[in-house]
């Protein structure tokens, strides 16, 4: 299924999972890329999902969410109306200064990217949809036997917008994190609730742009 490219690209997702209401560690160890995705119930608040997975490249690693349709009889349109569209403008942090930067080049666009990594501007969606927050934990398991555990990213993500799409599911990021070979494991939880249609089924997955 051919994906459009937008802000963020999401590649790989082959290995279907299912719902674990708590997982401390696995038996075996998802190895990304490729990338996993894994179905998960976001609409009550304090519904979480933990999975173990091993990062096999020095690289960043997308974590987000995917929207599917489940109803033939839906179009594709009505679940960007719920989800937001892919546009995304750069707006500078600085309070005294809320006027969208204008990116119409591809300087432009490099300029303002840098400005974000440098917190200068912050990215925020055109069509932002629903806000859907999630509490993302990301910990390196240090040895699997002891369980000791480094944290790498815990931060609660007030998640806008639209990434990347199919002809019948959206996907959203929640965060992009640089992570060193190993094993990890992330946990995930709503922190309200989100009252999503009955013909869409909601999905947790890793990914990334993982090119040669």
């Amino acid at each position: 299924m051919k994906r459009k490219k937008l802000s963020w690209v999401f590649l790989g997702l082959s290995c279907l999972g299912f719902l674990m209401p708590k997982i401390t560690y696995a038996d075996s160890f998802p190895i990304i890329p490729p990338g996993f995705e894994t179905k998960w119930d976001i609409n009550t608040k304090g519904s979480s999902i933990s999975r173990t997975f091993s990062a096999s490249i020095d690289h960043s690693y997308d974590f987000g969410l995917s929207f599917h349709l489940t109803d033939e009889a839906v179009a594709l349109a009505e679940l960007r109306k719920i989800i937001g569209d892919g546009g995304v403008q750069y707006w500078p942090k600085d309070p005294s200064n809320q006027k969208p930067v204008q990116v119409n080049t591809v300087d432009e666009q490099r300029l303002a990217l840098e400005g974000v990594k440098a917190g200068i501007y912050v990215v925020k969606h055109v069509q932002p949809g629903i806000t859907i927050p999630i509490h993302i934990k990301i910990e390196m398991l240090n040895d699997n036997k002891s369980k000791q555990k480094t944290t790498i990213f815990d931060e609660i993500v007030n998640t806008t917008g639209a990434d990347s799409w199919g002809t019948r599911d959206i996907s959203r990021n929640i965060a992009s994190v640089h992570l060193s070979p190993g094993e990890y494991i992330v946990n995930l939880t709503t922190t309200e609730e989100t009252a999503l249609p009955a013909w869409v089924d909601t999905y947790f997955y890793v990914g990334g742009r993982f090119f040669k």
